[in-house]
């Protein structure tokens, strides 16, 4: 036995010295694999490096011509800027009291496409207008005032009634909401004077209230109001009927007061000492139904007041702004953009580009087997 211990304590020895000889070829190849990396990153900077001063001995060559070429795209750009119209916009903001938003988004797709089409007279016919001050529109749009994260409050909403297996992103919900049926709608104009926007806001907003179908149901809906605050009234003047007969009941059976001038101020915790048994009146019920019948009527006058106007015109249009146009807006990045181009064209031709271009790139070779 014990010829065999020394036996087992050599094969434990060999186990360890394998695990640790595999050991280092792991942290050999990790640091191989890391020496390679850094060659690599330093050749990738050494050619980045080669570029970059390539380029800059094409800039010195042919400074002249990347420099007209810049200059000629600032000054064309330039030119066009000073001859192009300036164009001004503003905008109004509406609020839907009736479900007018598809016909709203519709007739502004229309004045828009009319003015584009610089037709000033079906312009004038549409919004009312003289057909000098249309010809002065080049355009319309319109957008709902909902709000980024209102829209984020909706679209988590929807996922809170949707079946959990259907999967909707928020870019697709985006493009679904109903824009349209938002109560507030931003109008926006753009038109080539200032004076153009003057009194535009009452002849969009007239288009709706002269509207026939939304006349109709806004007289419809104005008619229910009333004879809903018509009924709510009879009701109060029944409870107050009811409420003196039950204010009656108790004096009598109670006992009226001594002074005539307090009889009305009887309640049901008069003259209690007399050992009666309380009257199951609804006095409190009445009181309460009153109330909630009173406030009722107040949020439908508030309603009718409301629904009188189909559109209303919450604020009209302010100070027109003049719109930066194109050449203006990217005057400096054609100019760099122009450099650039001539800059990559002579750096082709130093790489020697046009000439495998010229070898290779044929109908021939294309179709070679």
């Amino acid at each position: 036995m014990s010829d065999k211990l020394p036996n087992a304590n050599t094969t434990e020895e060999v186990d360890l010295g394998q695990i640790f000889l595999y050991i280092e070829k792991v942290f050999k190849k990790i640091g191989n694999l890391f020496v390679k990396l850094f060659q690599a990153l330093g050749w990738l900077i050494k050619k980045i490096a080669v570029l970059f001063l390539f380029a800059i001995s094409i800039v010195k060559k042919q400074f002249i011509k990347i420099g007209i070429a810049a200059i000629l795209t600032y000054v064309v750009f330039t030119v066009l800027d000073k001859r192009s119209i300036p164009v001004y916009q503003s905008s109004i903001l509406v609020n839907q009291n009736y479900e007018t938003g598809k016909l709203l988004y519709n007739h502004i797709s229309r004045y828009n496409l009319i003015a584009r089409n610089n037709d000033s007279i079906s312009l004038s016919k549409e919004l009312n207008i003289r057909p000098e001050v249309a010809a002065k529109i080049t355009g319309f749009d319109v957008s709902s005032s909902i709000t980024k994260n209102q829209l984020y409050h909706e679209y988590h909403e929807f996922f809170k009634e949707v079946d959990s297996t259907i999967y909707v992103s928020f870019y697709e919900f985006e493009d679904e909401y109903p824009m349209e049926l938002i109560e507030t709608q931003l109008i926006t104009v753009h038109a080539l004077s200032p004076d153009a926007f003057d009194g535009l806001a009452n002849s969009i907003v007239n288009v709706f209230r002269e509207n026939e179908y939304f006349k109709e149901i806004k007289e419809t809906e104005i008619s229910d109001f009333e004879n809903q605050i018509k009924t709510n009234n009879e009701i109060i003047t029944e409870s107050d009927t009811l409420m003196k007969k039950y204010i009656n009941l108790m004096q009598n059976y109670y006992g009226n007061s001594a002074d005539p001038q307090k009889q009305d101020q009887a309640t049901i915790n008069l003259n209690l000492a007399n050992n009666k048994d309380r009257i199951n009146t609804r006095e409190f019920e009445v009181f309460n139904l009153q109330n909630s019948k009173k406030q009722e009527i107040v949020g439908l006058q508030k309603e009718i007041v409301a629904r009188k106007e189909i559109i209303e015109l919450q604020s009209n249009f302010t100070q027109p702004t003049l719109i930066i146009n194109f050449y203006k807006k990217n005057k400096m990045k054609a100019t760099v953009l122009a450099g650039l181009l001539v800059l990559l064209f002579f750096f082709f031709k130093e790489l020697g580009v046009y000439n495998l271009i010229d070898k290779y790139g044929n109908k021939e070779n294309l179709l070679e087997s």
